[in-house]
């Protein structure tokens, strides 16, 4: 894959995902390959940049849609999104296409 011949610096991959939202979990300062995790929470926080600039381009419509294809759910990230949705009742319409599973937010204030 073309986009993966550049090497990504691991301090950069960590700088971008804590802008995510992600937080390293406890006990792991001093382990070598760390975990992190990101909660609903954290997210939001750590969102009002890219809510910004989401807002410049569409307006004030900002409702989360999120398509979840075959691929998504045979590597598990589909299934760590759902549970998202379900754990945080997040409203949200949930619709199967040809495309994939669709997740449509009910919300625009998340």
């Amino acid at each position: 894959m073309p986009w993966l011949e550049k090497t990504i610096c691991p301090r950069d991959a960590i700088k971008y995902n804590l802008e995510l939202g992600y937080r390293l979990c406890e006990g792991q300062e001093d382990v070598e390959h760390q975990r992190y995790e990101m909660t609903w929470d954290s997210f939001t926080q750590s969102a009002a940049k890219i809510r910004k600039m989401v807002r410049s381009i569409s307006g004030n419509n900002i409702r989360i849609n999120i398509l979840f294809e075959p691929e998504d759910y045979k590597t598990g990230i589909a299934n760590r999104f759902e549970e998202l949705f379900i754990q945080q009742k997040i409203p949200h319409l949930r619709e199967e296409t040809t495309e994939g599973i669709w997740y449509r937010a009910l919300d625009d204030k998340i």
